[in-house]
Protein backbone atom coordinates (compact mmCIF):
# COMPACT_ATOMS: atom_id res chain seq x y z
CA UNK A 1 0.00 0.00 0.00
CA UNK A 2 0.71 3.33 -0.35
CA UNK A 3 1.94 5.55 2.53
CA UNK A 4 3.92 9.09 2.66
CA UNK A 5 7.88 9.83 2.25
CA UNK A 6 9.98 13.15 1.59
CA UNK A 7 9.97 13.77 -1.64
CA UNK A 8 12.60 16.74 -2.59
CA UNK A 9 11.59 18.54 0.54
CA UNK A 10 7.58 18.37 -0.10
CA UNK A 11 5.76 15.42 1.70
CA UNK A 12 4.17 12.72 -0.97
CA UNK A 13 1.04 11.06 0.10
CA UNK A 14 -0.37 8.14 -1.26
CA UNK A 15 1.79 7.66 -4.12
CA UNK A 16 5.22 4.84 -3.91
CA UNK A 17 8.68 5.68 -3.89
CA UNK A 18 9.91 4.52 -7.13
CA UNK A 19 11.14 0.76 -7.84
CA UNK A 20 11.36 0.31 -11.53
CA UNK A 21 11.28 -3.22 -10.89
CA UNK A 22 7.77 -2.94 -9.70
CA UNK A 23 5.04 -1.73 -11.92
CA UNK A 24 2.08 0.04 -10.27
CA UNK A 25 -1.81 -0.39 -11.25
CA UNK A 26 -3.75 2.44 -10.60
CA UNK A 27 -7.57 2.02 -10.32
CA UNK A 28 -10.28 4.90 -10.05
CA UNK A 29 -12.84 4.94 -7.85
CA UNK A 30 -16.37 5.14 -8.37
CA UNK A 31 -18.59 7.59 -6.84
CA UNK A 32 -19.53 4.56 -4.03
CA UNK A 33 -16.02 3.68 -3.82
CA UNK A 34 -14.92 6.78 -2.89
CA UNK A 35 -17.34 7.47 -0.34
CA UNK A 36 -16.95 4.36 1.06
CA UNK A 37 -12.93 5.12 1.32
CA UNK A 38 -13.74 8.44 3.13
CA UNK A 39 -16.17 6.41 5.91
CA UNK A 40 -13.44 4.09 6.33
CA UNK A 41 -10.73 7.52 6.69
CA UNK A 42 -13.08 8.30 9.05
CA UNK A 43 -12.43 6.06 11.50
CA UNK A 44 -9.03 6.30 12.14
CA UNK A 45 -9.86 9.75 14.32
CA UNK A 46 -5.91 9.91 15.62
CA UNK A 47 -4.98 10.02 11.76
CA UNK A 48 -7.45 12.33 10.50
CA UNK A 49 -5.14 15.26 9.87
CA UNK A 50 -2.58 13.27 7.90
CA UNK A 51 -5.62 11.17 6.22
CA UNK A 52 -6.79 14.30 4.52
CA UNK A 53 -3.30 14.11 2.76
CA UNK A 54 -4.46 10.78 0.51
CA UNK A 55 -6.14 11.11 -2.72
CA UNK A 56 -9.99 9.67 -2.18
CA UNK A 57 -10.30 9.13 -6.16
CA UNK A 58 -7.57 6.63 -6.93
CA UNK A 59 -5.63 3.20 -5.33
CA UNK A 60 -2.57 2.35 -6.00
CA UNK A 61 -1.10 -1.03 -6.06
CA UNK A 62 2.31 -2.84 -6.58
CA UNK A 63 4.23 -5.97 -5.61
CA UNK A 64 6.78 -5.01 -2.75
CA UNK A 65 9.91 -4.92 -3.85
CA UNK A 66 12.89 -6.01 -2.41
CA UNK A 67 13.82 -3.65 -0.15
CA UNK A 68 17.11 -3.67 1.99
CA UNK A 69 16.29 -2.14 5.31
CA UNK A 70 20.22 -1.34 6.52
CA UNK A 71 19.77 1.37 3.43
CA UNK A 72 18.02 5.03 3.06
CA UNK A 73 15.32 4.22 0.63
CA UNK A 74 16.07 7.46 -0.81
CA UNK A 75 18.42 10.37 -0.97
CA UNK A 76 17.91 12.72 1.29
CA UNK A 77 16.15 13.07 4.76
CA UNK A 78 13.46 10.90 5.23
CA UNK A 79 10.35 12.67 6.57
CA UNK A 80 10.39 11.76 10.03
CA UNK A 81 13.60 13.08 10.61
CA UNK A 82 12.43 16.78 9.00
CA UNK A 83 9.23 16.26 11.94
CA UNK A 84 10.22 17.67 15.11
CA UNK A 85 9.03 15.06 17.38
CA UNK A 86 11.33 12.17 15.38
CA UNK A 87 12.11 9.92 18.41
CA UNK A 88 15.19 7.80 16.07
CA UNK A 89 17.47 9.10 13.91
CA UNK A 90 18.07 6.49 10.30
CA UNK A 91 21.06 5.55 11.03
CA UNK A 92 19.81 3.97 14.60
CA UNK A 93 16.73 2.77 12.85
CA UNK A 94 19.12 1.12 10.20
CA UNK A 95 21.53 -0.20 12.45
CA UNK A 96 18.58 -2.13 14.67
CA UNK A 97 17.14 -3.21 11.06
CA UNK A 98 20.46 -4.88 10.77
CA UNK A 99 20.72 -6.15 14.01
CA UNK A 100 17.56 -7.49 13.90
CA UNK A 101 18.16 -9.41 10.35
CA UNK A 102 21.63 -10.89 12.06
CA UNK A 103 19.48 -12.24 15.09
CA UNK A 104 16.71 -13.50 13.33
CA UNK A 105 18.75 -14.85 10.90
CA UNK A 106 17.60 -13.24 8.29
CA UNK A 107 18.90 -11.45 4.92
CA UNK A 108 18.19 -7.53 5.50
CA UNK A 109 16.23 -7.43 2.23
CA UNK A 110 13.27 -8.49 4.39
Amino acid sequence: MTSYHNAGGSLAAGVFLPATDCPETALALTPGERALKARMLSCHATQRQTLTLFSLDVERFRPAPAYDFTRPPHEGPLLYELLQHARMSAPEWRARAAAASTALRLDAKG
